[in-house]
């Protein structure tokens, strides 16, 4: 999807169009001026739940307001099926969550709180052990926990994320990839205490274009 022109360039069309200052669209969006500058200047990367929120109270499609080429009004954060949710394309190698990468688009999901979740769109073959397939949506439910049995988004240092079968024995986690030629990964609970191996989601639901 291609983009057109920046989020702080929509942001001051809307500013233009409505003749508002900072203070009055700070008001509007709940936002200090002061931050809100800086997303208007271009100085500051908006996380996807930001642009969501902004764009249900401005009225306008969050994928117009980061400047992409697509119809500007929108349907808010709700619609027919739930709310909007980003999609993510994976987890890069150092990323502290999965909201601080740039979303590839937005689906919605049957959710409470569209904060709280995001979809994992699955690249390859890694999870074709639990049913699921290249080009799949996996809705994954926020959170720094998991239990045996769930499948979960792992991160292991700088390295690339991934969704894989977490399992607790004792004070050891074991990491087991669902793909028959991977290997399982044995980390201490040690090293998710110091944050040197980290829970991003769990995996709650499965969505499959037919």
């Amino acid at each position: 999807m291609e983009q057109q022109e920046s989020f702080g360039r929509r942001l001051r069309q809307i500013m233009r169009e409505r003749g508002l200052n900072y203070e009055a669209f700070g008001k509007v969006l709940d936002m200090r001026p002061q931050t809100l500058n800086r997303y208007v200047l271009d100085q500051r990367e908006p996380k996807a739940q930001v642009v969501l929120e902004m764009a249900g109270k401005l009225g306008v499609d969050p994928l117009w307001l980061l400047g992409c080429d697509v119809a500007r009004e929108g349907p808010g954060n709700r619609e027919e099926g739930g709310r909007r949710v980003p999609i993510y394309g994976g987890i890069p190698g150092g990323a502290r969550a999965l909201e601080d990468q740039a979303p590839e688009g937005y689906a919605a999901a049957d959710v409470a709180d569209g904060g709280g979740y995001c979809y994992l769109r699955v690249a390859g073959e890694e999870l074709s052990s639990a049913g699921i397939r290249p080009g799949d949506l996996v809705l994954l439910r926020l959170q720094e926990s998991a239990k045996t049995g769930q499948l979960a988004a792992c991160q292991v240092g700088l390295e690339p994320g991934s969704l894989q079968r977490y399992s607790q024995q004792g004070e050891f986690i074991i990491l087991q990839p669902e793909h028959p030629a991977s290997q399982p990964r044995i980390l201490s609970v040690e090293e998710f205490i110091t944050g040197s191996a980290r829970i991003l989601g769990v995996a709650v639901r499965l969505v499959r274009d037919l």
